[in-house]
């Protein structure tokens, strides 16, 4: 099967594999190359970067970058297809924006079969905290195209069954949907040594924006930090993330700069260190549409703490793999940190768990069942 697979970025670097949807690209077209298919990234280019490359059987094509990328970017790509003389069987967005407002025009462009991925909450209701801003409106934005294109596509793939929820929600015929979740390359974030006695090192990791719940996070690290000899790492954030400022203030505020270390994004190949080196990792988000970071920590076989809202019901087992805790309440977060804190067999027995649950959501199970959509879809297969 020819599939093309479109991104709004790829790096030319394996070391910038890294944040966001990009381990998903990276992963998901080298597995299912291996498994015979053939797979085209294509993405627009960047200074500095090469217009074609290879990453093994995997060719990579980048496209100059048009004006209003997330309106032409889609269109652009399709032309380039044609023009190139390929015919893919499926164009696979991993993102709705990169099919773009456009899209009507693109696939007349390229017949194929469309294949859209939603890693992320659509729900129009959702208010997102702070001052206006150009990342609030590329999240609203997101919510209104994602809708629109998930009627229009041939298949939807929701990460996780609380996003076909919202789609539903929308008016997108359950038929025409498959929860499909991200991997984790198993190979790579593999189990740390069971260590016994109190938990010492508390580890979040992923971006500062306001609906991640850091700042519950610290409210309940400031009530254990009293009882216990702990340190809170919180890994992943940057200046331009909306919650950068207010979680800096919370720590300040909180008194807790001696036992609280801020780390920027890790390299997607470091972060199986930062996971084993720690002993509980928590996600406290509003509502995460899956929880991947949660998935490279049970890999590790640490055990988990996160807010039951959104899909993470879907990968987390409470109270065997992890505890789910509800949303927003620092407290209900620091009795469950307390409880693994102080009962190492507790830790123990769900790290375990959480790795033999990992282990179920592995590339190359994911990227076979991606496969068996796409065919699905061309009507090749069930």
């Amino acid at each position: 099967m020819k599939i093309a697979r479109i991104t709004e970025r790829y790096p030319a670097q394996s070391k910038e594999i890294n944040r966001g949807l990009i381990p998903n690209v990276h992963y998901l077209s080298k597995f299912q190359s291996e498994m015979g298919d053939q797979v085209t990234i294509y993405t627009v280019r960047e200074p500095g970067q090469p217009a074609h490359q290879r990453e093994g059987s995997v060719e990579v094509v980048r496209i100059k970058k048009p004006p209003m990328t997330r309106t032409f970017m889609g269109l652009r790509i399709c032309q380039a297809i044609r023009k190139s003389g390929q015919r893919p069987d499926v164009v696979h967005s991993l993102n709705p924006l990169p099919l773009g407002w456009l899209f009507s025009r693109a696939r007349k462009i390229l017949p194929a079969k469309y294949v859209m991925s939603v890693h992320a909450s659509i729900d129009s209701r959702t208010q997102i905290a702070g001052w206006p801003s150009p990342r609030k409106l590329y999240v609203q934005e997101f919510r209104r195209l994602a809708a629109e294109l998930a009627r229009a596509v041939d298949l939807v793939l929701p990460v996780s069954r609380f996003i076909r929820k919202e789609l539903m929600a929308t008016g997108v015929d359950p038929r025409m949907m498959r929860v499909i979740p991200s991997g984790v390359e198993t190979d790579l974030f593999t189990p740390r040594e069971l260590r016994s006695g109190e938990a010492r090192s508390i580890l979040y990791v992923g971006r500062f924006s306001s609906g991640k719940g850091i700042p519950h996070l610290l409210h309940a690290f400031h009530v254990l930090e009293r009882r216990h000899d702990l340190k809170l790492t919180l890994a992943g954030g940057t200046t331009e993330d909306d919650g950068y400022r207010e979680v800096l203030s919370e720590i300040a505020r909180l008194g807790l700069g001696k036992n609280v270390e801020i780390r920027p994004p890790v390299p997607h190949t470091m972060l199986p260190e930062l996971y084993r080196s720690s002993d509980i990792v928590v996600l406290p988000s509003d509502k995460e549409a899956l929880g991947k970071v949660l998935l490279e920590a049970m890999a590790c076989s640490v055990p988990v703490i996160a807010s039951s809202s959104g899909g993470v019901a879907d990968i987390v087992d409470d109270g065997k793999t992890g505890i789910l805790v509800p949303c927003r309440d620092a407290r209900s977060l620091a009795d469950a940190l307390d409880l693994l804190i102080r009962d190492d067999r507790l830790r123990r027995r769900m790290g375990l768990a959480a790795r033999r649950k990992a282990e179920e959501f592995d590339w190359k199970i994911v990227a076979r069942r991606y496969t068996e959509a796409f065919e699905s879809v061309c009507g090749r297969g069930g």
